[in-house]
């Protein structure tokens, strides 16, 4: 079974298994304000990513394409982390980490240039390319009702992006001929709204949109957040979460005056969807 198979399967399994879960009970269980949350989830993200980076005297680089050129995974089971904290009814902070890192060994199939190196057709080639995404945001609850709750979010965050490209003797080899990389720390941000429902004692769900954009420092931005989650709560303390989400950002950032080889400039095109199973723990 292929992996996005798997991940199909996944999500049909668990959305079953939810909607086989307890209908109706005495007890109010789930809530829309609970004081403290923690959420470790499996995600299976499906990316797409293309970078340019020029080289330091200003030469266009390569348009690469992270998946057909590099031979990148585009499905990859990773780790998600996310704590929310509610100090009052009507404000929430909310901070996460979603982990996106690859690796391959590959035959190029066109010749590429990376900042002032040029990997020639036919070439095996290693690569890691790592895409983490770092967020913090904030909501605020317009409506604040027991079973409704809706509002606008601010997101902050930074897109963590740090690629390598090894040039390898021959096929299988340790041996590395020459090599390019690039450590970028892209700061990203957002702003839209959010809606959070009960529906019944032990199910809620919710959604968040966001999109951004503008100008910081060198870089130029535009970012779209969306997310939508049903979350059920077999406990007070204890909850399951089927989610999923999608990030994209396009990025282009100018060489820094004084910057020399740490910053040159460049383009990335970033898209991450997720589909994800978590547990909460709830204080």
């Amino acid at each position: 079974m292929t992996t996005r198979n798997r991940t199909m399967f996944l999500g049909l399994a668990l959305a079953a298994t939810f909607a086989a879960g307890p209908a109706a009970s005495q007890e109010q269980r789930a809530s829309l304000y609970h004081k403290f949350e923690f959420s470790p989830s499996l995600t299976s993200v499906i990316l797409n990513s293309h970078i340019r980076i020029d080289s330091d005297d200003g030469s266009i680089g390569t348009d690469v394409d992270a998946e057909d050129d590099l031979g990148l995974d585009a499905v990859k089971w990773e780790p998600r982390f996310a704590v929310r904290w509610r100090p009052g009814r009507h404000h929430e902070i909310e901070g996460g980490y979603q982990f996106a890192r690859r690796g391959s060994e590959h035959e190029l199939q066109r010749t590429i240039t990376v900042r002032d190196t040029t990997f020639d057709a036919g070439l095996n080639i290693k690569s890691n390319m790592q895409t983490d995404l770092a967020f913090l945001n904030y909501r605020y609850a317009i409506i604040a009702k027991e079973k409704t709750q809706a509002g606008v979010g601010i997101g902050t965050g930074a897109l963590l992006f740090k690629t390598a490209i090894d040039a390898l003797a021959f096929a299988g080899s340790n041996d590395v001929t020459y090599s390019a990389s690039q450590k970028l720390t892209v700061p990203v941000g957002a702003f839209g709204i959010y809606g959070r429902f009960i529906m019944g004692s032990s199910w809620s769900s919710e959604v968040d949109a966001r999109i951004v954009k503008l100008q910081i420092d060198r870089f130029n931005l535009q970012f779209t957040q969306l997310n939508a989650a049903a979350r059920y709560y077999p406990s007070r303390k204890w909850g399951l979460e089927l989610g999923g989400g999608a990030d994209a950002a396009k990025v282009t950032f100018d060489k820094r005056a004084g910057g020399g080889e740490s910053a040159p400039s460049g383009r990335i095109k970033y898209s991450l969807t997720n589909i994800r199973l978590g547990a909460i723990y709830v204080l």
